[in-house]
């Protein structure tokens, strides 16, 4: 017997496709080169869908809440000033609220700050539409927010795309930031 016989060949089996399995040789060449080539997967961040997932309560309510009210609800709120215009209340949307009172005279709206009366139309202080300040219980005006959870202001027509939120969407998306309306 010759050493030939004995030897392994040196060329690879030829390995024929049969209808029954995948190909062998070909899974092995593809496991070996997906090890050696590095790869990349990309997964969506954490925080991506926490902010996609929570943004989804900030939507226009169905039914638009109360604008002002006496005690806080489950709606975004801070306080306001209250004060009279033309025997109306009307409510200081000027933030910070501060700067709604006038320095000199607080019984009186400071020049500039804007009130809404009862009807919803804004005004804004001046010598000849004065708002006098009320004496009585607090008052609590809604926040609207846009789209990125930035508070825009307590005037809804302050900034375009803004929405109420209710307390807990609020917490949601904006975690422990402390916000300095009020």
């Amino acid at each position: 017997m010759s050493d030939e016989s004995t030897r392994p060949s040196m060329t690879p089996p030829v390995e024929t496709r049969s209808p029954a399995g995948p190909n062998r040789l070909r899974r092995r060449l593809l496991v070996g080169a997906a090890s050696v080539v590095p790869s990349v997967y990309t997964l969506s961040s954490g925080a991506q869908v926490a902010v996609a997932s929570n943004l989804r309560c900030l939507q226009e309510p169905a039914v638009p809440p109360q604008r002002f009210t006496q005690a806080p609800d489950h709606w975004l709120r801070a306080p306001v000033y209250v004060g009279r215009y033309e025997n109306g209340p009307a409510y200081c949307v000027t933030s910070p609220q501060e700067m709604c009172t006038d320095v000199w005279n607080p019984n009186k709206g400071a020049d500039g700050s804007q009130w809404v009366d009862g009807a919803g139309d804004m005004h804004i202080v001046g010598p000849n539409d004065p708002v006098t300040m009320a004496n009585g219980p607090r008052q609590y005006g809604l926040i609207y927010v846009d789209r990125e959870g930035t508070i825009a202001a307590l005037d809804p027509n302050a900034a375009a795309d803004i929405q109420p939120a209710t307390q807990t969407c609020w917490a949601s998306v904006m975690g422990s930031w402390n916000a300095k309306l009020g």
